[in-house]
């Protein structure tokens, strides 16, 4: 019995540890099979140690079939792959897949310098060639044959298909796909008006490989790209568009893959902040924020082109939930609605106040909050004035509109507010204005953002704000087109509109540093194994910019700092670092680029660092020698319930008074095993010898037959054999 459980326990423990080794099949014996690239997913696999993270890039480019006729048919299928090899090393595999499952359709080696070709483990067709030309920049060509009748010859070019990245070791060409792209925002056939972000996502759930564009049709215009991959955007101003127009978005190489109509709609904006008008709207780079809100009852006011208007009226007034009751005589003028700008010098000194009768370019920087107030403003417009430094003479303008809160009530912002806006617009001079005041207004701050609306605003980047009084605060932009659209819209008590003056244009700044695209690679990074950050740096100004300082941290640790000499207006330039994560989780990775003292761009990246290789392999063996442990544990308990439930048993017959009630019946021989608690009992030794009788019976147990000997029944008896213990009777 204990051999057995032994035996157990050691066909088990192997088990374990042939479980626990067995290596990672090789590809799979499989014939050649015919191969459509038009239907099914191209994937081209490395294999062994060599990775596609390796080479600088990778297309995969061309293939050809090429039928001959007669039995057996030749194929020449031409596979191209391109990719600068880094460090010299030789092509160890190249393994070419279908969509489902990891069947290859032909595989090229070279090992030890020597160029071979196998198809799966198949030696029944003849092994073809395979050639690797070029230094540097490798193409590989792959030919074979293939048993097939008069089929006609094919070739695809796939040169203009997005390349994506499946790991280390895979690149992935969808030469099929189901609705690669897809748009997102706005919906199909939704109304929209002034300026919106068209957005969208690439379906696939792999990560497209730096290079992939995504580009866009705006009503059958042309192809232009869009700002990111996946997810990706891009600004539309409808305004130059009426009726309807079709959206189309496509990847590189492929036809469009969705498209979309959307209905213009000219005569309506987005006023949801406002019930009393006239009103402004700042849009597409700010946001705003209600400071509060105050309803107005008992006033009649009309506002006419008289200096002053006098009111005597009581007053409840709510703001934030407070109410305030006055009952005093006020008095409005047209006047003191200023139109005008305020301008800062490079050390955000105030210039001081200027009447919005003349334009100057604000050169770095631009006040961007406005109080929005329930009177309407003087609006007039000139563009010939020349200011003193730091403001220039343009034909164009640069205009701050400055908004006077007359609330009769003090908010937290400051009483003049201001946003700067640019434009060329000839000078304009407000209608008449006369308009009942009753109802809800509500004072809202407008300050910078990326977001107006749900929708993103592109090219206009933030690079810090300062804060002043409570409710103002001054924004240092850079951007290649620096612009805030406001819009003044005047309407009569039937909600018609009288007049619109809309300042749209832009300013641009000198030059402007914006960080892009960051890659590690290989991805996941893990712990202690060298990484490689590369990062895309932009200047997206109008001039060269010099000595832009790169700066990489990983929380609180310095990766690197470099320094790129120049970058040319509107160009990039990628610049590399060496990270070494030094511990597994997630890594707070913030990337800093700057030029002079007011040009920087930051950019902090999330990533998450796998325990590196030995750490996995320790933590699988820990764990399989607790599992094997576990199981020893088990066998040990089993094994000894066993053999305690073995002592227990013994060899047991029918009782003398159930024997007497049988009828003629014999005595078996055979004894029946019962439990037995006390030892064997001996017979007692009388003076005189009585006879003995013997009996030979067969142990229930072991099987064995044995004599014993006994003056009378029962009689308790004993197996020399097994050792099974019993009564006779």
């Amino acid at each position: 019995m204990r051999t057995k459980v032994l035996f157990i326990v050691a066909l088990l423990f192997a088990s374990l540890l042939i479980f626990a080794v067995k290596p990672v099949s090789a590809a799979p014996d499989y014939e050649l099979t015919k191969y459509d690239p038009r239907e099914d997913v191209l994937r081209v696999r490395t294999g062994g140690d060599f990775k596609f993270d390796d080479w600088d890039n990778v297309e995969i480019t061309k293939m050809t079939s090429t039928y001959v006729s007669g039995i057996p048919t030749k194929i020449q299928l031409t596979m191209t792959v391109v990719g600068t090899i880094q460090n010299n090393e030789d092509y160890k595999y190249i393994f070419v897949v279908v969509a489902d499952g990891d069947e290859y359709i032909f595989a090229a080696y070279q090992n030890n310098a020597a160029i071979g070709f196998k198809l799966g483990e198949n030696q029944l067709i003849p092994p073809g060639q395979v050639t690797v030309s070029g230094a540097g920049s490798k193409t590989l060509t792959i030919t074979f044959w293939e048993s097939a009748i008069d089929n006609p010859s094919s070739s695809y070019d796939f040169s203009g298909g997005a390349v994506y990245s499946e790991g280390e070791y895979m690149r992935y060409l969808d030469l099929a796909p189901d609705k690669l792209i897809l748009i997102t925002e706005p919906s199909d056939l939704s109304t929209v008006s002034g300026g919106i972000t068209i957005k969208g996502v690439i379906r696939e759930s792999i990560e497209p490989q730096p290079g992939t564009n995504v580009k866009i049709n705006i009503n059958n215009e042309g192809w232009v790209d869009v700002t990111g991959t996946d997810p990706w955007s891009y600004y539309l101003d409808t305004t130059g568009y009426s009726d309807e127009i079709p959206i189309k978005v496509m990847v590189k190489g492929t036809e469009y893959e969705d498209e979309i109509t959307i209905k213009i709609d000219q005569d309506t904006g987005n006023y949801e902040s406002f019930d009393q008008k006239p009103s402004v709207h700042v849009g597409d780079s700010y946001h705003y924020e209600s400071l509060g809100q105050a309803q107005v009852s008992g006033i009649n006011l009309e506002i006419t082109n008289e200096m002053d208007t006098e009111i005597q009226s009581y007053e409840t007034i709510t703001v934030d939930g407070t109410d305030y009751e006055t009952y005093k005589v006020y008095t409005y003028t047209e006047g003191e609605q200023d139109l005008g700008y305020i301008s800062y010098d490079n050390k955000m000194q105030r210039w001081g106040w200027r009447d919005l009768d003349s334009f100057g370019t604000v050169k770095e920087y631009t006040r961007s909050q406005t109080t929005v107030t329930p009177f309407r403003p003087q609006t007039t417009v000139d563009t010939n004035t020349t200011y003193d430094p730091p403001f220039e003479t343009h034909s164009d303008y640069s205009v701050t509109v400055g908004f006077s809160n007359k609330w009769p009530f003090h908010t937290t912002s400051d009483s003049e507010s201001t946003t700067t806006v640019a434009g060329d617009n000839e000078p304009t001079e407000n209608p008449p204005y006369n308009e009942p005041l009753d109802g809800t207004g509500e004072c809202l701050y407008y300050k910078s953002s990326h977001n107006v609306f749900g929708n993103n605003f592109q090219d206009i980047y933030v690079i810090r704000t300062y804060y002043e009084n409570p409710g103002m605060s001054v924004v240092e932009y850079y951007s290649p087109e620096l612009g805030v659209p406001v819009q003044i819209d005047t309407y009569d008590p039937s909600r018609n509109l009288m007049f619109s003056l809309g300042l749209d244009s832009y300013e641009r700044m000198p030059f402007s540093i914006a960080i892009g695209e960051v890659t590690f690679n290989p991805m996941p990074p893990k712990a202690e194994n060298k990484n490689k950050i590369t990062i895309e740096v932009k200047n997206v100004g109008i001039e060269d910019a010099t000595n832009i300082k790169i700066t990489v941290m990983d929380g609180s640790r310095q990766v690197g700092q470099k320094t790129i000499d120049s970058i040319l207006a509107g160009d990039d330039q990628n610049v590399e670092f060496d990270w070494t994560p030094k511990a597994e989780g997630n890594h707070t990775i913030k990337i800093t680029a700057s030029s002079g003292s007011t040009n920087l761009d930051e950019k902090i990246e999330y990533v998450d660092v796998e325990p590196k290789d030995g750490d996995v392999v320790s933590n699988m063996l820990f764990i399989l020698l607790l599992i094997v442990i576990v199981v020893i544990v088990i066998i040990l308990v089993l094994f000894m319930l066993m053999k305690r439930k073995g002592k227990k048993e013994e060899i047991t017959g029918e009782k003398p008074e159930e024997a007497a009630k049988t009828e003629g019946a014999a005595v078996a021989a055979t004894p029946v095993v019962v439990a037995a608690e006390e030892e064997p009992v001996v017979a007692p030794t009388a003076q005189a010898e009585p006879s003995l009788t013997s009996e030979t019976i067969v142990c229930p147990s072991c099987k064995q037959n044995f004599t014993v000997q006994y003056q009378s029944k029962p009689v308790r008896v004993k197996c020399p054999s097994c050792g099974t213990e019993g009564v006779l009777n």
